[in-house]
């Protein structure tokens, strides 16, 4: 083999290699970043949660959305929605605003 076409042979192995590695290196980090949102997404559930258990209606609100869409928990319909009732009984608008909207 000439040298010419081993420098080709080692050019084009080192090319794939590094596109390789490249594309490795963007997964780990797309997988890093889902991973530091969902964390985020859990601490503002309980942040949300514990201002919930004392009475904040916009946070039983939001908790209750966050329910519904699975963010920083697990999905859970029934209990969303009777996080939402809690912010509309206590007169939250956009909870009753929401609640209205359910039913149409």
């Amino acid at each position: 083999m000439s040298d010419k076409v081993a420098w080709g042979v080692f050019k084009g192995l080192f090319y794939a290699t590094n596109q390789h590695l490249l594309q490795q290196a963007a997964l780990e980090q797309e997988e890093a970043l889902r991973i530091e949102k969902q964390k985020q997404a859990e601490t503002l559930f309980e942040y949300r949660k514990q201002r919930a258990l004392k009475g904040s209606a916009s946070a039983s609100f939001d908790l209750g959305l966050m329910l519904l869409h699975g963010e920083g928990t697990e999905t859970n319909a029934e209990l969303g929605l009777k996080y939402i009732r809690i912010a509309a009984n206590g007169g939250y608008g956009s909870a009753i605003e929401f609640l209205k909207n359910q039913k149409n």
